[in-house]
Parts: C-alpha cells; sequence; structure tokens
C-alpha cells in the first residue's frame, strides 16, 4: 500500500528534492527553493482528489 504524506505551511520550501537527470538517475538533492529557483531537474508528485460527489481536483503541473 503507498504511504501517503502532507506538507504544509512555511516550511514547505524547506524540504529537500530529489535531483536527477534525464533518465530519472537519482544525482543529487537540494532544497526545494535552490531547486526550482535554479531550475534543477527533480522528482515530483501530482495530487488528485476526488470528492463524495465524484468531483475532481486535479493539481495542474507547469508543462515544462
Amino acid at each position: 500500500m503507498p504511504s501517503t504524506s502532507l506538507t504544509t505551511g512555511p516550511d514547505t520550501f524547506a524540504d529537500d528534492m530529489i535531483l536527477v537527470d534525464s533518465d530519472d538517475r537519482q544525482v543529487g538533492v537540494a532544497p526545494k527553493m535552490r531547486a526550482h529557483v535554479e531550475g534543477h531537474r527533480h522528482r515530483a508528485i501530482s495530487v488528485i482528489i476526488v470528492n463524495s460527489r465524484g468531483e475532481t481536483l486535479l493539481q495542474r503541473r507547469n508543462p515544462q
């Protein structure tokens, strides 16, 4: 069964990101803010939420 976690609040950008190459091989880690500001490729997740009425909320990711 997959694990889930929730990160919110002011420390959200303090988390480390796994940096990867174009073949998704791990090449290092960096704080989330630095990875985004410097444009490093990193692993990411998407969020999909379905409520009891069957309505879906889908996180829209950057197309790059």
